[in-house]
């Protein structure tokens, strides 16, 4: 899994044609974990473009992130539930995941659930303390690049007129403001 494994031109195949994204969703259970890998990231990216169509599959992806021993489907998964984030329903059921994947063993894994809640945040600022204090321990974390992420994203959640950094929004309908 040093490639994208075809991930850019699946998902823009998929995104040219959504009656495919059950089949990509599909993948994530295959017993294959480099097509598990590669099936999160063409996901991840397909829910940039069509968020609204990625949320029916919210359970089965909520199940992938919890359960799947590949780092990659985790982090993939976590940044998909960012880009969802601007339904209420999406967050109802992605809140806690999310929330469980800051404990994960991976720090690619817990730097992107800080990055989706941080955008949950954004969006839905009602759950801003609970999220706060969830990410502040993290500031404290072994690893330097999440302990960074998790200071900067408590920041970000404390002074909303500070932008989102560019990096963080990949979603095309959510913007860094």
């Amino acid at each position: 899994m040093r490639s994208d494994g075809q991930a850019n031109e699946v998902a823009e195949l998929v995104t040219q044609r959504l009656e495919l994204l059950p089949d990509l969703v599909d993948t994530l259970t295959s017993a294959d974990p480099a097509a598990r890998g590669h099936a999160a990231d063409a996901l991840e990216k397909v829910a940039r473009s069509h968020p609204n169509e990625v949320v029916p599959y919210l359970p089965s992806l909520i199940r992938a992130a919890t359960q799947d021993e590949v780092g990659m489907v985790r982090w993939h998964l976590a940044m998909t539930f960012g880009h969802t984030a601007m339904f209420p329903e999406a967050v109802a059921v992605a809140l806690n995941v999310l929330l469980e994947l800051l404990r994960d063993r991976n720090a690619i894994v817990r730097s992107w659930a800080i990055t989706s809640l941080c955008i949950i945040c954004r969006l839905h600022p009602g759950h801003a303390p609970a999220i706060v204090e969830a990410v502040s321990p993290l500031s404290r974390d072994p690893s330097a690049a999440v302990a960074k992420r998790a200071r900067k994203a408590v920041e970000l959640m404390t002074i909303p007129s500070l932008p989102l950094p560019k990096g963080w929004i990949k979603s095309h309908h959510i913007r860094s403001t």
